[in-house]
């Protein structure tokens, strides 16, 4: 128990429990609610996802390409969100701050919608994180230009700019989603995205992902010092010889590719972002080059589980990502929002 009240485990302890937990569910994600799976083909395409495959059961083609695909398809969104959220917060130096919260997931959402529009989505799925990062881009840099003219903003300034981007972008989505999209499977599918969903998604693609998350996750951490630094405040980082403008314009470009990886493969996922930082510094403290990792850990394992909720609770139905992380993260932004009300 540190000197704020919080209970922070050393770093090696806590990623050993974190590994095991995502080792767990990724196990029970995969295997829940099929039988005649043997360990050794489980670990096999766990591992070799694009091995070859002959005379599959129905639940053996299930496995391979339906499961194998989403669930290394929710490891990295779940990763790539909750890295998002938190250089999201460092760079805004607001435990508030989030791409959900700001606008910027409904900024990526709106150009998305954009591309189905003029069938852009169809021709290549390369399509789709090139343009989720123009629109979490656009957002971004709008509310940057806004944070960056004024200087240091308020809480209450901040959250009353995010909801004013995202409700332009939410509008300009709804309408394209309701009026524009010429087919009515095209709109079925902007849909599923909207309301965030990894049930259906090529193994190619979800395997080219991997090795962008990880050299995302590389440069996010080459920034863990900066971000430490600039925690401490303008001032404090000029002082030491940080170019600030510079280095937020940096981190900015990172959220945006980010976001746009996991927009790419979940959909819109909204709060992650907010409530994956938070619960990984409660437990090992400020520290980025710790918080960023654990934070994409903790993300995977928090996607996953919603996922298999979702997918449990009323089968054959299924509970989009977007309506559970709304139901979870809506009440926990209430309680930041009533808990940091007394620095507004």
């Amino acid at each position: 128990m540190n000197r704020q009240g919080r209970c922070t485990l050393s770093p090696g302890y806590f990623f050993i429990v974190c590994t095991l937990l995502l080792v767990i569910v990724i196990a029970v994600h995969t295997l829940w609610g099929l039988e005649g799976i043997s360990q050794t083909e489980f670990f096999s395409d766990i591992f070799m996802p694009g091995s070859p495959t002959k005379h599959l059961s129905i639940e053996q083609f299930i496995f391979k390409d339906i499961r194998i695909p989403r669930t290394i398809a929710g490891l990295i969104a779940g990763f790539a969100f909750s890295i998002a959220g938190v250089l999201c917060q460092g760079v805004f130096q607001n435990d508030l701050a989030s791409p959900s919260v700001l606008g910027i997931s409904s900024g990526a959402a709106f150009f998305v919608i954009l591309a189905y529009v003029f069938n852009f989505i169809s021709r290549s799925w390369f399509f789709l994180p090139f343009v989720a990062f123009l629109g979490a881009l656009s957002s971004l840099l709008s509310l940057s230009y806004f944070f960056l003219s004024r200087g240091r903003v308020s809480m209450k300034e901040l959250l009353l700019v995010g909801f004013a981007i995202s409700t332009i972008f939410s509008a300009g989505a709804s309408l394209g989603l309701r009026h524009l999209i010429p087919s009515p499977i095209k709109a079925g599918e902007a849909l599923s995205w909207l309301l965030g969903d990894i049930s259906i998604r090529p193994l190619p693609m979800v395997v080219a992902y991997l090795p962008i998350v990880i050299l995302l996750l590389i440069a996010a951490i080459s920034f863990s010092r900066s971000m430490d630094t600039l925690s401490l405040g303008d001032d404090v980082a000029q002082s030491l010889g940080f170019e600030i403008k510079g280095l937020r314009i940096k981190l900015i470009a990172l959220i945006c590719l980010l976001e746009a990886t996991g927009l790419s493969l979940a959909g819109v996922v909204p709060f992650i972002g907010l409530i994956v930082p938070h619960i990984a510094r409660s437990f090992i403290g400020p520290k980025h080059r710790n918080l960023i990792f654990a934070s994409g850990m903790l993300g995977s394992i928090l996607l996953l589980c919603a996922d298999l909720v979702g997918r449990t609770v009323n089968p054959p139905q299924q509970i989009e990502l977007g309506v559970i992380f709304s139901f979870i993260g809506a009440p926990f932004f209430i309680y930041l929002v009533l808990r940091n009300r007394r620095t507004w």
